[in-house]
């Protein structure tokens, strides 16, 4: 296994899985807690991680796929997304702010999915989703896109059979991926949707020039398609304050 990073919490691998190029994320021991609290914890925190992957993707939010769940070594073994993808702050660090744009609004799409599936991140940053450049497939006569393979097949040999030739034309679109739900859960409460945002907005404070016309943009975007706009918009200024109020005490 290709050690690749190192976090708090855990090491990532590059490595195979039955034939596949996998991402194994593996939590390790803390010596400074008690050996059995810390299995606990470890164990936990593993299965909630893998429940939010699960979860993220059942509403249409795009996660590496999860292959395998082993408890026993505290790993988590998931689709590699290659080493073209990039993370979206590398993106925007890279890219001018119009080009970016579809992302940044496909951002804030992602995060009220999670927000409206009571799903919370827990570490929103700019780091933690990825840039994966797909493939989607068209005809060229009627510009119909076609994502699945099998279709494509079934739409060859009909126009086959009507003695028609048919060319697919490939179209390169990026797509945003979300990654590291070490510190997700679940919970139907707007103060816990509103501090994931706030985190995000210092995440893009600290890291990003023109954070606050990146971050806005963004914020739209979620609360355009948010199914609590009011409570978590109230909330989130709350904790503003609040979190301005830490800044100046210190």
């Amino acid at each position: 296994m290709e050690l690749i990073s190192q976090g708090a919490e855990a090491k990532i691998y590059r490595t195979t899985f039955l034939g596949k190029p996998v991402i194994v994320k593996q939590r390790f021991k803390k010596k400074y807690r008690h050996p059995q609290l810390d299995s606990r914890l470890i164990t936990r925190r593993l299965v909630q991680e893998a429940r939010s992957l699960v979860k993220a993707r059942k509403f249409s939010v795009l996660t590496p796929i999860l292959y395998q769940v082993d408890v026993f070594n505290h790993s988590l073994i998931m689709e590699d997304l290659g080493k073209s993808t990039v993370t979206l702050k590398h993106y925007l660090n890279n890219n001018q702010q119009g080009q970016a744009t579809p992302l940044l609004k496909e951002f804030g799409e992602l995060i009220s999915k999670m927000h409206n599936s009571d799903l919370i991140h827990g570490d929103l940053t700019t780091s933690n989703v990825m840039v994966k450049k797909i493939i989607l497939k068209k005809k060229k006569e009627n510009e119909k896109e076609i994502e699945n393979e099998k279709e494509i097949e079934k739409e060859i040999e009909i126009e086959k059979e009507k003695e028609q030739e048919i060319e697919i034309e490939e179209i390169e679109k990026e797509k945003l991926v979300m990654i590291d739900f070490g510190l997700s859960f679940s919970s139907t409460n707007p103060e816990e949707k509103s501090v994931d945002l706030y985190v995000l907005e210092r995440a893009f404070l600290s890291t990003h020039p023109n954070s606050k016309q990146l971050f806005d943009i963004v914020l739209k975007s979620y609360f355009e398609n948010s199914n609590n706009k009011k409570k978590i918009m109230t909330r989130l200024e709350k904790v503003r304050r609040r979190g301005r109020k830490r800044s100046m005490v210190g």
